[in-house]
C-alpha cells in the first residue's frame, strides 16, 4: 500500500474502478434481489447498505476532485470498515439464518466472478 496521500488517493480510485463498483453492482443486481422481500431484517439491512453504497461512491467522487484528500480518505476508510462489518456480521449472517449456508454460498459464488 502507498504511504503518501497521492498514492493512497490513486490506490483508492483504482480499487473503486477495478473492483468495488462491480462488487456493489453485483450485490445490487444479484444478491439483493435474491433475498429481499422475504425477511424484514434483511430488507432493513439492504436499505442501509444501499445508502452506504451511495455514500461511498460520493466520497470517491469527492476524492477525485479534492485538493485536500486526507480527510476524505479518513472518512472513506471509516465508512468502508463499517460497511464491510455490516455485510459480513449482519447481512450475511442473517441470510444464512433465513436461507441456509448453501444458499449464501451459492449467491456468493455468483457474485465473485462477475466483473462488469
Amino acid at each position: 500500500l502507498p504511504n503518501d496521500i497521492e498514492g493512497k488517493v490513486q490506490y483508492t480510485i483504482n480499487a473503486w474502478e477495478e473492483e468495488l463498483k462491480y462488487h456493489f453492482k453485483n450485490e445490487e443486481e444479484i444478491l439483493f434481489p435474491a433475498v429481499e422481500n422475504k425477511d424484514e431484517k434483511i430488507d432493513e439491512l439492504i436499505d442501509e447498505i444501499l445508502i452506504e453504497h451511495q455514500e461511498i461512491e460520493y466520497k470517491i467522487k469527492q476524492l477525485e476532485n479534492s485538493n485536500e484528500p486526507g480527510e476524505i480518505l479518513n472518512d472513506l476508510g471509516y465508512i468502508l470498515e463499517q460497511h464491510i462489518r455490516k455485510e459480513e456480521r449482519e447481512l450475511f449472517d442473517r441470510i444464512q439464518e433465513v436461507f441456509g449456508e448453501e444458499k449464501l454460498d451459492e449467491l456468493i459464488e455468483k457474485i465473485e466472478p462477475v466483473k462488469n
